[in-house]
Order: C-alpha cells, then structure tokens, then sequence
C-alpha cells in the first residue's frame, strides 16, 4: 500500500509539473497581438552574437564622419540581360537613318548599354579624354562595338555613330569617377578609397589630375560656364532623333509641339529657361 500511495503521488505531481510548463496557446504573446511590446520574438536578443559578417549601412550616418561615404541603394551596375537576350541570335539589327549619327529604333538603349559596358571593362579610363585615348585603343574599342551590331562602314554617319557614341560615354564615365573622387576630404582619402572600376594605377593618375591646380581652374571655368547655359532639355539620355521617330510612328511630325514636349519641365510646370518659352511662343511659328 505504501507503495501505490507513493507512486499515486508521483503521477500527481507529475501531472501537476506538466500542467504548470504547459502554456495555454490563448496566453502566447502572438506577433499580430496588439498589445505587443518592444520585446518581442521579431527583435534579435541582445546576448545572441550574430553568425551574419558585419556589413555597412547603404546610407551615410549623420554622425559617422571618419570613414569614407557609403554607396546609397540604387540600380546597381547594369548585366546587360536585354543584350544577351539579342545577341545570342546573332548581330543585333539598328536602323541609323542618313545623316543621322544616333540610332532611332527600339534597339538604342541596347547599342549605348553595351559601349558603356565595352569601355568599363576593355578601355583605359586614365586618359584625360576620348581625343586623348591613342588610335589603336580607339580602333580595337571601335572593333568590339562592330562586332555586336550591324553596321554599314561604308557610310560615313555609321562610322561617326559609334565614334560618338564612344566618346559620350568615356567622358560619362569619367565624369562619375570625378563624382565619387569629390566626396573624399581629402586627396589622400580619396586615394586610399579606389572603385573596383579602374586599377589602382589608373586610379592614382586620375586622382593626381583631378588634384592639380589647372584641372580645378579648368573645372570651376566650366562650371560657371554650365550656370550660363538657356537651352537646356528634360530628354535625358534618349536622343532627339529616337524620339522624333517614336513621334512619327503616333502622333505625326509637329516640331512645334515636339519642342515644347523636350523642353517642358513637368515638376515646375513651365519651360526649363524663360529662352526657351520665347522661342517656342515667337521664333518657331514663323520659321515653320
């Protein structure tokens, strides 16, 4: 008997522990709870060290000033996905109307992605400009470009189409590194922070130019001369000749109209310069 007494007692306090570690699912602190505090199960506990490597924040802190700035979230570098798509099935077809120097079909974004990509990754970005990278550097970029488009080098605007096309982006290109070197204190941050972009060589180069006392006369003169400019566009980087023949297949030809479109700024409600407005209002008419 005390025997079964005891082992009665043990079942009853068993049972008694077991209810006591049982939680009722109507008492678990749910995350759609309302009543949730700042402690809860979406928050990492302070005393779990973290397996993930330390990565920095994409946008700058306003009181971290020592270490060098932080790229913002953004697109990212471009795969050139659209063009892989193409290319597979051959040279990809662009249609250059005479006397034109851009492409005006549905393939231009294509045709100007990929000279971006030929330069980042085969050209020498220390020149100082396109007109400055030697010949043969230029004939073997020349030569990339020609290998993924149809092109007519007979003709004089297909040949000027990609020279072009080659030197916009160089100095584009050139003009985001500058970007990037301007957001260093100093020249020496500057070179001890280089973009995957450029080798270390060239980096150092672009950085000693961009340092000197001319580049910064020679910038600060042209900045000032920018400040000047009244015929400015809101176009971007879509050319004239693409988006007249986009027009043409809609809405027909009308320069005037097709003037204010490329030079109305939707966000001020008005022309980008008062020039502009004049002489969409009183030139135009009569020249048309």
């Amino acid at each position: 008997m005390p025997l079964i007494g005891r082992g009665r007692t043990r079942r009853r306090l068993e049972g008694t522990t077991e209810a006591r570690n049982t939680t009722p699912i109507a008492a678990l602190n749910l995350r759609d709870d309302g009543n949730l505090s700042s402690d809860n199960s979406t928050q990492q506990p302070d005393d779990v060290p973290s397996i993930e490597p330390y990565s920095p924040p994409d946008v700058d802190s306003p009181g971290n000033t020592n270490g060098p700035p932080t790229r913002k979230r953004g697109r990212g570098p471009a795969k050139s996905t659209e063009f892989e798509k193409l290319r597979k099935h051959g040279k990809i077809t662009l249609k250059i109307n005479d006397g034109e120097t851009s492409p005006c079909c549905e393939n231009y974004v294509v045709f100007t992605t990929r000279v971006t990509w030929i330069l980042k990754h085969h050209g020498d970005l220390s020149h100082p400009s396109w007109h400055d990278v030697p010949e043969n550097e230029q004939q073997e970029l020349i030569s990339r470009v020609r290998a993924d488009f149809f092109l007519d080098w007979t003709k004089k605007n297909h040949c000027d189409t990609v020279m072009k096309a080659l030197r916009k982006r160089f100095n584009h290109i050139r003009y985001d590194l500058h970007k990037r070197y301007k957001q260093y204190g100093t020249n020496e941050e500057a070179l001890a922070n280089g973009p995957h972009l450029v080798s270390p060589e060239n980096w150092v180069k672009l950085c000693s130019r961009w340092s000197s006392e001319g580049f910064k006369m020679i910038s600060e003169r042209n900045k000032c001369n920018r400040e000047k400019q009244q015929t400015n566009h809101t176009t971007g980087r879509t050319s004239f000749v693409r988006l007249l023949e986009m027009r043409s297949e809609n809405d027909g030809d009308n320069l005037v109209d097709f003037f204010k479109e490329v030079r109305w700024s939707k966000k001020k409600g008005t022309f980008v310069t008062p020039m502009m407005e004049e002489m969409h209002v009183s030139v135009f008419p009569i020249l048309l």
